[in-house]
């Protein structure tokens, strides 16, 4: 049965990302029945997000899992002392 994993959190589309293609290479081998939700939201607020063309997710260019937060992003909301929070 097909499953569509969310991907709504922050950085869960860049993980969501790799494991789309560590199961394409390594388990399936298979371009079809197989679904990602992609959310765009939140992308400015990481260093390599995640990127498609034509509907589907593109192997990642860089290493790493595509979570890597800017820094001026954590500075800014982190919790409890981020500048988010004390507005």
């Amino acid at each position: 049965m097909p499953v569509c994993p969310h991907a709504g959190g922050v950085a869960l589309c860049g993980s969501f990302q790799h494991l789309s293609v560590f199961a394409y290479i390594s388990v399936s081998v298979s371009p079809g029945y197989r679904f990602v939700e992609y959310v765009d939201h939140l992308h400015e607020h990481f260093v390599y997000p995640v990127s498609l063309k034509n509907g589907r997710y593109l192997p990642p260019a860089d290493p790493g899992y595509s979570i890597e937060m800017k820094p001026e992003s954590v500075d800014y909301y982190e919790f409890p002392n981020g500048r988010a929070w004390k507005t």
